[in-house]
C-alpha cells in the first residue's frame, strides 16, 4: 500500500508508483504491530478444527489496548438508554426507559438544530455536554471549569492529534518530551509531525519520575540540538498503570514552568484505579499552585468506563 495506488476501469485494474509522506511511512503504532499480527494468526488456527490442537488454550485475550468493555466492562444501561431515545426520539413518552433518560434526552435534542442529532453541532461540542463536563471537573478538582474551555472530539486520540499538532511546527529538531514506557500514539505523532522524541525515563518500581532526572533528560535533548516544543505525562501510567503522587506532578508542573513548555495531561485511565495513590489532576495542582501561566491540555474519555 506505501508503495502503490490501485485505481479500476470498468474491469481493468491498473497498478501505479506513488509517491508516499515519508513521516507517514516512518510513523510507527506498536499497539497494533507485529504482536497484534502475531496473536491473529493464532486466532485463526483455534478457529480451524485441524490446527486448534497445537495450542494449549482456547482462546486469546487481547490486551494490546485499552479496551474495557471487549474484556466484559459494560456501558452503563442509562448511557445507552439516552442514547437510543437520542437516535429513535419517537421512543420518547412509551415508558420503555426511565423518566429522568427522557429528560436528558429532550434536554439534548432541544439544543441541536431540528432536535435532531444529526444536525451539526457547535465545532466545541453541545453546549449543554459541555457544561455538564464543566461541572464534572468543578466536582473533581473544588476550581470553576468554563465550559468554552472545553472541547469535545471523537475520542481523547483525536484531541491529543489536534493538540500536538498545534504545538509541533513542522522543524525537523522540534521535540515533544514523553515518558517511557508511553502510549505508542505519541511516538507516532510525533513522527507524522515531522519532529523527534525526547524521551524522560520513568523510574521502576514506582514508575513515577524526580526532578534531577527531568534535569539530565532535559538537557541531553538540548546537547543533542532538539528543541523541546511541549511535556507530555500520562496519570494513571500507560502501560505502567501507576498513579502519580501530588509530589510527582507538582515537580511536573514546576519543571515546565521553568522551561516554559505546555504540558498535556492524559488522564483517561482516573477512573480505573485499582490500587496505589488516589488520582489527583494536573488541573487541580495547577490552580493550588497559583500556576496559571501555565499551558495546560488535560485529556479524559468515556471509552474507559
Amino acid at each position: 500500500i506505501a508503495r502503490a495506488g490501485i485505481a479500476r476501469f470498468g474491469n481493468v485494474i491498473l497498478m501505479r508508483k506513488i509517491s508516499m509522506n515519508p513521516a507517514v511511512q516512518q510513523a510507527k503504532y506498536a499497539v497494533r504491530g507485529a504482536i497484534l499480527e502475531r496473536a491473529m494468526e493464532i486466532e485463526k488456527d483455534l478457529l480451524n478444527p485441524e490446527t486448534a490442537s497445537k495450542w494449549p488454550f482456547e482462546k486469546i485475550v487481547r490486551c494490546n489496548i485499552g479496551n474495557p468493555q471487549a474484556l466484559g466492562q459494560r456501558a452503563p444501561k442509562f448511557s445507552r438508554h439516552v442514547l437510543s431515545l437520542l437516535m429513535n426520539p419517537e421512543l420518547i413518552g412509551k415508558n420503555l426507559y426511565s423518566q429522568e433518560a427522557e429528560e436528558r434526552a429532550q434536554a439534548y435534542l432541544a439544543q441541536v438544530s431540528g432536535n435532531s442529532i444529526g444536525a451539526y453541532s457547535d465545532s466545541k461540542g453541545i453546549k449543554l455536554v459541555r457544561e455538564e463536563v464543566a461541572d464534572f471537573i468543578y466536582k473533581r478538582d473544588g476550581f470553576e471549569c468554563d465550559p468554552d474551555n472545553i472541547y469535545i472530539t471523537d475520542g481523547a486520540s483525536t484531541a491529543i492529534k489536534r493538540v500536538v499538532s498545534l504545538l509541533m511546527t513542522g522543524d525537523s529538531s522540534d521535540a515533544l518530551f514523553l515518558p517511557f514506557p508511553q502510549y505508542p500514539l505519541y511516538s507516532a505523532l510525533v513522527s507524522l509531525s515531522g519532529g523527534v522524541a525526547a524521551p524522560y525515563y520513568l523510574t521502576e518500581g514506582d514508575w513515577s519520575i524526580n526532578s534531577h532526572e527531568l534535569e539530565i533528560n532535559y538537557q541531553a535533548a538540548i546537547d543533542q540540538g532538539k528543541k523541546p516544543r511541549a511535556f507530555v505525562f500520562l496519570n494513571p501510567g500507560n502501560p505502567s498503570g501507576a498513579t502519580m503522587n501530588r509530589q510527582a506532578i507538582e515537580t511536573i508542573i514546576r519543571f515546565c514552568q521553568d522551561k516554559k513548555l505546555p504540558l498535556l495531561a492524559d488522564e483517561v485511565y482516573q477512573d480505573n484505579i485499582y490500587h496505589g495513590p488516589s488520582f489527583i489532576s494536573a488541573r487541580k495542582v495547577v490552580h493550588e499552585l497559583g500556576a496559571h501561566d501555565l499551558p495546560l491540555f488535560s485529556f479524559h474519555s468515556i471509552s474507559k468506563g
